[in-house]
């Protein structure tokens, strides 16, 4: 099974101005699971964290990694489960926000200093009191798109969205709808070794049956690091079998090795208006592929 680490010692070596940090080992994680860094469903648990965190469902909030895209969608994707109206996230993350010569911080801020008023500066509201409305633009955030930071009092109401978060028995009845002739998809977002099962990252190697491989890497400009165009993205997932029209109701569930690289995949999804026809699996390899009695492929099949 994977080993997890938050390196909090690098957010401390610099971070962008008013950036709280997000221990994702942690922080939104029922502890209580077996396996790590389950999602934490309870609501209300999961609300006075994010509130601690200087993270209100009055305001957009801004999430991002080292650069490399992983775990900013994942941080995306817990909030998006207890509905959270506009989380975004920065694209190409904090290396390209240095590569362009952008402000950092060593301070780190108090948690109820949030980035601000990001109701006004992103809906375009005339006043932070106005109602937010659910977020219509993509969910990605441009480098240029930076507000100032504010103090504030941040208030969470959650609502779970457990459609949004697949479990092991979800899994096993998809597998069977399947045989009956279902059109849903099951995306393996892990590279192709693990995918074949030339690589293990858990007590069996191969992959869920009839799952279909789409690395998260494959989502992003090999040259830049940053998302590729939209368009470039749908095609990806078309090559791979999901009815990217819009017009349907196809079931995807999305998966990994620890249901990280996997929210990649569901943000992709979610910018193509598919976000709910998808579920992440969150115990993902390091749940079926530990547990012996599961159906495992390896190879291409």
């Amino acid at each position: 099974m994977s080993e997890y680490i938050a390196d909090y010692d690098t957010y401390l070596e610099g971070h962008i101005p008013g950036a709280t940090f997000f221990d994702w080992t942690k922080d939104g994680v029922d502890e209580d699971q077996d396996i790590p860094v389950q999602l934490q469903t309870d609501s209300d648990t999961f609300a006075a964290e994010m509130e601690a965190k200087g993270v209100g469902t009055d305001r957009p909030v801004v999430v991002y990694d080292s650069g490399n895209g992983l775990l900013a969608p994942r941080i995306w994707w817990c909030l998006m489960y207890h509905s959270h109206p506009a989380p975004l996230v920065l694209d190409g993350g904090y290396a390209k926000w240095v590569e362009e010569g952008r402000p950092t911080d060593l301070a780190e801020p108090c948690p109820l200093t949030a980035s601000p008023d990001l109701q006004q500066w992103h809906t375009g509201c005339k006043t932070p009191q106005q109602p937010m409305p659910q977020a219509q633009e993509p969910t990605v955030l441009s480098q240029d798109a930076h507000p100032q930071s504010q103090r504030v009092c941040a208030g969470f109401e959650p609502k779970a969205q457990p459609h949004k978060r697949a479990t092991c028995s979800d899994m096993l009845k998809a597998l069977d709808a399947q045989k009956h002739g279902s059109d849903l998809v099951i995306l393996d977002a892990r590279g192709r070794e693990q995918y074949t099962g030339q690589v293990k990252r858990a007590e069996r190697g191969g992959h869920i049956p009839g799952a279909v491989n789409i690395s998260r890497k494959s989502l992003l400009d090999k040259s830049t690091g940053l998302l590729r165009p939209l368009q470039d993205q749908r095609e990806v997932f078309q090559q791979a079998g999901v009815d990217c029209s819009g017009k349907g109701s196809q079931q995807i569930y999305t998966y990994c090795n620890g249901g990280v690289a996997s929210c990649s995949l569901a943000l992709a999804l979610h910018r193509l208006g598919l976000g709910d026809q998808t579920a992440n699996y969150d115990g993902s390899w390091n749940e079926w592929g530990n547990e012996l009695q599961l159906p495992v492929v390896t190879g291409d099949a």
